[in-house]
Parts: structure tokens; C-alpha cells; sequence
């Protein structure tokens, strides 16, 4: 009797609605490029930062051979290492969910109150409560309804992208 009743909770499992998964989409894929353009601005403010205080450092004391190409190694890793973790951050997967919450976080002024994760948590099944079926068809034709009026692309935080590409025009200009 139960496994014939979780086997039609199942079969009646809502599908993501396809304005909602063209959005999660979409705004995954746009934040993930900011923050892959951040990691390559920090990665490159940190090489040429580093590299003008070895000029710096060698103008007013000579420094040997040995120290130069130490500092230069040294300066290569700290860039790579940046870049490695920065990289490795924005590049990581994150589940329906996380993306749906951190939609909902940048459209404050939609009025989305967790249309979006709920719907993608009752597509992916991973609530325990039983809703009617009414109940979940109605809140995600709300959610569509409500990512269909969203400009996506515009929602991701570009803030941090500009800062790091300020800082990086700045040392380029030192």
C-alpha cells in the first residue's frame, strides 16, 4: 500500500516548468562567467602587482640573479594559485536549488518568495511534505509566470567583477 502510494507521488512529480529552467540557466551560465572574468582580473593584478615590486625592489637595491628568478617563481605561483582557487569556486556545479535561492536573492523588487526553489524543490522531489496537486501546478505557473517578466542576464552581481577590473586597469596603469 505504500510503495504504490510513493510510486503515484512519483508518477504525479511536477517538471520543471521551461521559462524557470531557461532562466536557472541562463542566470547560472551569466555567473559563472562574471566570476570566471573576476578570477582572471584578481590572477592578473596579482602577477603584475607582484612583478613591479620586483622592478621596484631591484631599482633601489640591486637584486641578484637568484632572487630575481625566486621572486619572479614565487610571483608566477601566487598568480596561479589565485586564479587555481578562483577558477575552481566559480566553476563548481551548483545544484537547482542553490541557483533558484540565489535568483530569488537578486530580484528582491519581482516579488518571488521562493516560487522558484520551491518549484525546483518539488520538481526534484526533494520536499517531504504532500501538497494537492492543485496546490503545486499553481505555484509553478506562479514562478513562470513571474521569471517569464524578469530581465535575467541583468540580475547577476556584477559589483565584485568591477572592482577586481578596477584594481587591474589601476596596477596596469602604475
Amino acid at each position: 500500500m505504500e510503495q504504490t502510494e510513493q510510486s503515484s507521488q512519483n508518477a504525479e512529480r511536477l517538471h520543471l516548468p521551461a521559462p524557470v529552467a531557461r532562466a536557472l540557466t541562463e542566470f547560472a551560465e551569466v555567473s559563472r562567467r562574471l566570476q570566471v572574468w573576476e578570477a582572471v582580473a584578481w590572477a592578473l593584478l596579482i602577477i603584475v602587482s607582484l612583478f613591479t615590486l620586483i622592478g621596484l625592489a631591484d631599482r633601489w637595491e640591486l637584486i641578484g640573479d637568484f632572487w630575481r628568478k625566486f621572486l619572479a617563481l614565487i610571483a608566477y605561483a601566487a598568480s596561479v594559485g589565485t586564479l587555481g582557487l578562483l577558477l575552481a569556486s566559480a566553476l563548481r556545479r551548483r545544484s537547482a536549488c542553490e541557483t533558484a535561492l540565489a535568483l530569488e536573492q537578486r530580484a528582491p523588487g519581482f516579488n518571488l518568495q521562493e516560487r522558484v526553489s520551491t518549484t525546483v524543490e518539488l520538481a526534484e522531489g526533494t520536499m517531504e511534505e504532500r501538497f494537492s496537486a492543485a496546490m503545486v501546478e499553481r505555484v509553478a505557473d506562479e514562478a513562470a509566470q513571474l521569471v517569464e517578466t524578469l530581465d535575467v542576464s541583468a540580475l547577476p552581481d556584477r559589483r565584485r567583477v568591477r572592482r577586481a577590473a578596477l584594481f587591474c586597469g589601476g596596477a596596469f596603469c602604475i
